[in-house]
């Protein structure tokens, strides 16, 4: 039942379940039926939504078109923006602000870019065209910007600018010369070190824009061009600065033709023009050069080369003319200032001539400093050789020093100053021997050959003993001169003691030769009667009286023969001259005071023995004492021998130091020295020289000056040792200004002998001027300082101004500058004459005016032309002075009026000169010319 009732109920529920599954697949099929429907209506609906979408999708597409157009536009507006802005500003000109400039040109170079990437649109092409055209305009501009830019503050460099630059030891004078030493100041040590301070070429604040125009012309591929405006304006500028220095382009023709003294004075301004254009004029080009193509070494090192290359190939050529020119002894020193100066410089010319392209420029500088190098060696190889084969024949006719010998021991003393300088060369171009040697060797050479030569030439004496004098004078002041300078340190004391000793010979033979014949006179040996025997002990008995006068008799003409031939002949050397009669009378005077005293009493007791016994031993010792002095011209052998600085001959040394140390206790240096100042000074002298040149006096105090300096190390001996406590070498120092001022007092006093005034500040320029010169070339220059130089530097110019002020501007009581001007020219005399008008001039007045000219000038030039200017560049600078007052006034007076005089009758007779005639006579100035000589 239970099963039964189960089951039933499973059949319920299955029945259940079928109906549901039946009701669920009716509602499936309705659902698929309806479903079936909506698809059936969304595919119309899609047929009829598709033209819809179509539609929506091209709006979204052309919008999205519009955007990317619209921002295309606004990128090509954008550059059309930047092109209009550009091009106002390139059309405005890069003058006024240049950084604006130069961002346009770069707005521009970006446009183009643009435009050029960007080809497909339309009127591009167009738009490219203007933008390069306005390009190359703007660049134009600029390239033309950078020519006017550098151009506006390229200026030649004024001397005065040139030497501020210089340390104070090189500074030049205001008379002209070149540099503060002779040949360019070869003991100055320090010039390498010393500091320089480059000239400003172009100014700091301009080297900015420069560099930035520069570099725009570099990127926009202009170089050649940037390099060709850039050379020809620098160029240019170095060569003019380098004129108004005084360097002149000189061929090997010019400097063959050129006398000695002029192409000294040249080589002396070449050797300080050189210093001044590689220390400051080139290191200044290189400076302004790196800072304008900074960025761009190859360029740079370019445009230096270029720009530098014709001035320096000017400066070495004249190098180069001097080296190659024709060998002669006086050159040594000027071949060895143009090497130190080579030298000193070599460093400076191997950085600023740094670069492949500047290596040609340093290749000339080494060339030229070993053409120096081997010209100066040959040179002093030839001296040596000239000397021995001197072959003058002018003797000295009374035994003196030889003019030769002076000349080879003060050549010789003169290298020493060149000492470090010669080892240099030496050591750089010799044969691989020590310097120290080679040098010595060399100058014992030099010695030896002067020796052989002074002894051929002493064989032109017909009388031996005036051989020996001549020998012993000479090679005594080899030795002196020697001793007293640096050579004995390099010949050595051997060479002194030996040359010594051969002045002590002939010393010897010359006593023997012209001595040992008298003295057999006044011997008793051949006394008696028979003339075979002698005279022994005192006694007197036996001897023939006729024979004892003819004794006498011929020891008086023998010894007035000797005095009287002896008396012309000379020796300088006052120690050597004084132990020489010394040496004649110890050996004459014993003998014949013996001879007298045992046989004079014979004579004296017969008749007329005053004509037998002629002179007492007194007298024979006066006139030996008597003897010819040589007249010391410098006065130098009393001032030495006064201070006693002895070195006499060996045999005689002990007894005449003795005396010497008592002499210069009694005579103190300041009263010798005194005597010459007081001389110098109360010097009333009337002579005067008339063409206002060099007074005899200048020449004379001078010399004395720079030889006295041959004795420095005596003198400041002698100072501290007698004198007052003071420094030796300030009292030294203030002794030689006194001298020197004392010579200028009585310079100042002898000007007034002039009636010119303009010829006596001649007269005081030229002495003057010869005092500084003469100062500044020797070791005064040491003493007195730079102080001193410089101060009568500027009397010397003070002068040359009152020459030119009282000649050319105050003439009678007219000035010639306003004879050469227009006031006073209108027919009523009282107006002038305006601007270029020359109407209302009265013709009369103007010829008038054009004859007193020609008489003014005509007075003055022939005058002027009797004065004389010796020095080379003075006289040269003197009339440039001239000539910068007088030519610019008559040319413009000549180019206004001339023509109205011209027009008229006999223009000739008025307008005498052009201003080329007066340019060429002015150019006759200070020749000293006679009276008579014709004008050139």
């Amino acid at each position: 039942m239970a099963v039964d009732s189960r089951m039933d109920l499973l059949s319920e529920r299955a029945v259940l379940m079928r109906e549901s599954l039946q009701k669920s697949q009716t509602i499936t099929d309705n659902v698929v039926s309806i479903l079936g429907s909506f698809d059936s209506r969304l595919s119309a609906l899609e047929s009829a939504m598709r033209p819809t979408q179509i539609r929506t999708h091209a709006i979204r597409k052309a919008h999205e078109n519009i955007d990317k157009t619209l921002k295309s536009a606004e990128v090509i507006l954008s550059q059309f923006d930047l092109l209009r802005q550009a091009e106002t500003k390139v059309l405005k000109g890069p003058h006024e602000d240049l950084e604006s400039y130069l961002e346009a040109i770069a707005q521009l170079r970006k446009v183009i870019r643009y435009f050029s990437s960007n080809k497909g649109f339309k009127n591009s092409d167009g738009v490219l065209n203007h933008a390069n055209s306005l390009l190359a305009k703007a660049q134009s501009k600029l390239e033309e910007e950078f020519k006017q830019l550098l151009a506006s503050y390229s200026k030649a460099v004024e001397p005065d600018r040139l030497f501020d630059g210089l340390p104070n030891s090189l500074r030049p004078s205001a008379d002209g010369e070149g540099n503060g030493k002779a040949h360019g100041g070869h003991h100055n040590d320090d010039s390498e070190t010393a500091a320089y301070t480059l000239p400003v070429l172009i100014p700091s604040r301009v080297l900015p824009l420069l560099h930035d125009l520069a570099q725009q012309m570099v990127q926009a591929g202009h170089q050649q061009l940037l390099l060709q405006i850039y050379r020809e304006t620098r160029t240019f500028v170095l060569e003019e600065s380098l004129r108004k220095l005084g360097v002149e382009k000189l061929s090997k023709e010019d400097v063959q033709r050129m006398q000695w003294e002029v192409l000294e004075a040249k080589i002396g301004n070449w050797i300080h023009f050189m210093r001044i254009a590689v220390k400051l004029l080139f290191a200044g080009e290189r400076q302004v050069c790196d800072q304008i193509f900074r960025g761009f070494d190859s360029l740079s090192d370019q445009c230096f080369a270029e720009v530098t290359v014709s001035s320096v190939s000017m400066l070495l050529s004249f190098g180069d003319a001097i080296a190659r020119s024709k060998r002669s002894p006086e050159k040594l020193f000027v071949l060895l200032d143009m090497y130190e100066i080579m030298r000193e410089l070599h460093s400076e010319i191997e950085t600023i001539f740094k670069g492949k392209a500047c290596l040609e420029i340093r290749n000339s500088a080494t060339g030229l400093t070993k053409r120096l190098a081997q010209t100066a060696q040959e040179t002093f190889g030839d001296f040596e050789e000239a000397v021995e084969k001197d072959a003058t024949k002018t003797a000295v006719l009374d035994g003196t020093v030889h003019p030769l010998t002076s000349y080879v021991i003060n050549y010789v003393k003169f290298l020493f100053d060149y000492q470090a300088t010669l080892k240099q060369l030496f050591s750089e171009f010799g044969n691989g021997d020590d310097s120290n040697s080679q040098l010595a060797s060399v100058t014992m050479r030099i010695m030896q050959a002067l020796q052989n030569n002074l002894e051929g030439k002493s064989k032109q004496y017909k009388d031996q003993a005036l051989t020996h004098l001549f020998l012993m004078n000479n090679i005594h002041y080899m030795v002196r001169s020697v001793r007293r300078s640096e050579a004995k340190d390099l010949l050595g004391d051997d060479w002194v003691q030996r040359h010594r000793r051969v002045v002590q010979q002939h010393a010897n033979l010359y006593k023997r030769t012209a001595w040992t014949k008298i003295l057999q006179t006044s011997s008793a040996q051949g006394l008696t009667s028979s003339g075979g025997g002698s005279v022994e002990g005192g006694n007197s008995s036996g001897v023939s009286r006729g024979l004892l006068k003819e004794r006498f008799k011929m020891f008086n003409m023998q010894f007035d023969e000797l005095h009287q031939r002896q008396s012309q002949w000379t020796v300088p050397d006052t120690e050597l001259r004084e132990s020489l009669r010394l040496a004649v009378a110890e050996v004459l005077l014993p003998a014949y005071r013996s001879f007298l005293k045992r046989f004079g009493p014979l004579v004296e007791s017969g008749k007329n023995s005053q004509r037998y016994i002629k002179y007492t031993a007194e007298d024979l010792e006066r006139l030996l004492d008597c003897m010819k002095v040589d007249e010391d011209k410098l006065g130098l052998s009393f001032v030495i021998s006064r201070m006693g600085n002895f070195d006499p001959l060996a045999s005689f040394e002990s007894e005449i130091r003795n005396s010497a140390t008592g002499l210069t206790k009694r005579l103190t240096a300041q009263e010798t020295f005194g005597d010459f100042e007081e001389a110098v000074e109360k010097d009333a002298t009337k002579t005067a020289v008339l063409d206002g040149t060099v007074h005899p006096l200048t020449s004379y105090v001078i010399n004395y000056v720079k030889f006295l300096f041959d004795y420095q190390a005596t003198l400041k001996q002698l100072f501290s040792e007698f004198g007052n406590g003071d420094d030796s070498n300030s009292q030294l120092a203030s002794v030689t200004m006194r001298i020197m001022q004392a010579f200028q007092n009585n310079l100042e006093g002898k000007s007034k002998q002039y009636k010119d005034q303009a010829l006596t500040h001649l007269f005081l320029m030229n002495n003057i001027h010869y005092m500084v010169r003469s100062v500044r070339r020797s070791e005064a220059k040491d003493l007195l300082g730079d102080d001193w130089v410089q101060r009568h530097r500027r009397v010397v110019q003070q002068h040359a101004n009152l020459y030119k002020r009282t000649a050319w501007t105050k003439v009678r009581p007219i000035y010639i500058t306003q004879t050469s001007s227009a006031q006073g020219l209108t027919s009523s005399g009282g107006g002038s004459v305006e601007g270029g008008n020359s109407s209302g001039v009265s013709r009369g007045l103007l010829k008038e005016r054009f004859n007193m000219f020609n008489m003014q000038f005509d007075e003055l030039h022939q005058r002027q032309s009797q004065w004389t200017v010796p020095d080379t560049e003075l006289r040269e600078s003197l009339r440039l002075a001239v000539a910068e007052v007088l030519l610019p006034a008559y040319r413009s007076f000549l180019k206004r009026f001339g023509p109205l005089v011209e027009s008229g009758k006999n223009s000739q007779r008025y307008i005498k000169y052009t201003a080329e005639d007066l340019e060429r006579l002015l150019g006759e100035l200070f020749e000293g010319k006679s009276m008579n000589e014709p004008r050139r």
